[in-house]
């Protein structure tokens, strides 16, 4: 992808997420009934998650033809089609990697609390995100290289160096680090026994957003999908931030098609991996 082809994907991932948010906005502020079902894991999804999966899969399609989608609500569909795993159309594509609502519980529920995601990969790297937040109208945004930004304006991750001083989102752990204890142990141990302030929210990409903008300091993430990661990592990473995998932090390394993720000042993940 060339320099002109990316701004124009990054023009028009804004474009697409305040589009998509509008409508969830004013779905969220009226009286409608917001038709649902469960997936796995008690998981929602609602007439309007497959409205906007839908939307941006039709548009990416008239504006960038030789660009795939893989959405929550409808990447089996495109894997199936091209007889290929979502690692393998990511790795070899341009790949919009969508969430058009995290926190769909939040959604449905009428918490003023959740996001429209937009990452776009190419040959598997990383290279833009997008993330709108509707009810606040905040669009954060990040093109690999180039810093991330609230509403055009440039942010950075908070200073905080010591875990105990931070404000700290913890998502899921109580259900999996029993059973995943090795694996986690590092960092979920000393967010479990040190006194910090921890915070729940429900929507995993306004988290990395509010840890990129300085409004809360680490997070620990468990059992989450590409499309959770693929844009709010980068714009973690672009605000100096620090993402990772938390089976692998040792390498410092962080690939969306793991399930479980770290995200934190730099400061405090040195703090909690050193030896």
């Amino acid at each position: 992808m060339n320099t002109a082809e990316l701004t124009q994907a990054h023009q028009a991932a804004i474009s697409l997420a305040r589009e998509v948010g509008t409508r969830l906005r004013e779905v969220q502020r009226s009286s409608q009934q917001i038709a649902h079902q469960f997936k796995a894991h008690q998981e929602i999804v609602t007439e309007l998650d497959l409205w906007a999966d839908q939307l941006i899969v039709e548009r990416v399609r008239q504006l960038f033809p030789k660009h795939f989608v893989i959405g929550e609500e409808s990447y089996q569909k495109t894997c199936q089609d091209l007889n290929s795993t979502i690692e393998q159309v990511c790795a070899e594509k341009v790949c919009w990697v969508v969430d058009p609502i995290d926190g769909t519980r939040n959604f449905y529920r009428r918490i003023p609390h959740f996001g429209v995601s937009i990452g776009i990969l190419v040959n598997g790297e990383r290279q833009l995100g997008v993330v709108y937040d509707p009810m606040r109208d905040e669009i954060f945004t990040a093109i690999k290289g180039q810093g991330a930004k609230l509403n055009g304006v440039p942010i950075a991750v908070s200073d905080i160096a010591k875990l105990e001083k931070g404000t700290v989102v913890g998502y899921n752990a109580a259900r999996h680090l029993s059973s995943k204890w090795e694996e986690f142990h590092s960092l979920g141990h000393k967010m479990v026994l040190t006194e910090t302030e921890e915070r729940h929210f429900g929507s995993a990409v306004l988290d990395q957003c509010w840890i990129a903008a300085g409004r809360l300091d680490a997070s620990i993430f468990y059992r989450l999908s590409a499309w959770d990661v693929a844009a709010g990592s980068l714009i973690v990473e672009e605000a100096g931030g620090k993402a990772w995998s938390l089976s692998k932090p040792q390498a410092k390394a962080f690939s969306i098609f793991d399930k479980s993720f770290g995200f934190a000042t730099p400061a405090i993940f040195e703090a909690c991996y050193a030896t």
